[in-house]
């Protein structure tokens, strides 16, 4: 099978990392001359598909079925392994993510109340009075 997304971008309008568009002409039945890229732009009627970036490298794994991609038979396609640090940097990604969110969120609040202190002047007279009491 073949993951085929909705949108290219999210919602803060941002290319989704590992997504891409494939465009595929209609008279290509065989996949033969598919455009394909973030910015691409295709001329001629044809479908387009927004898919993981990797699936480009394996496109003769692939047939358009009746207006779907699939996945010839015979044929697996092969998600790229990710590495320990892949997979960390995609952690690191999602805890930054989350923590401007909650920065945006906390922007967004009313400032909160601030006790008012005593002026400078007071706390120093308050000190003489408590000395001089002490005496």
């Amino acid at each position: 099978m073949v993951t085929v997304y909705d949108t290219l971008k999210n919602s803060n309008g941002d290319v989704i990392p590992g997504r891409t568009k494939l465009f595929i002409k209609s008279d290509d039945k065989y996949l033969s001359e598919p455009i394909y890229g973030p910015l691409c732009v295709p001329e001629g009627t044809g479908q387009m598909f927004i898919v993981d970036d990797w699936l480009i490298d394996q496109l003769d794994k692939v047939r358009l079925y009746y207006g779907q991609l699939a996945v010839k038979e015979g044929e697996e396609l092969v998600p790229p392994v990710k590495s320990d640090l892949d997979l960390e940097e995609e952690e690191l990604q999602r805890q930054l993510a989350d923590i401007q969110r909650r920065r945006a969120e906390k922007a967004n609040e009313p400032p909160a109340e601030v006790e008012e202190l005593p002026e400078h002047d007071e706390i120093i007279n308050d000190d003489l009075r408590q000395s001089t009491d002490n005496s």
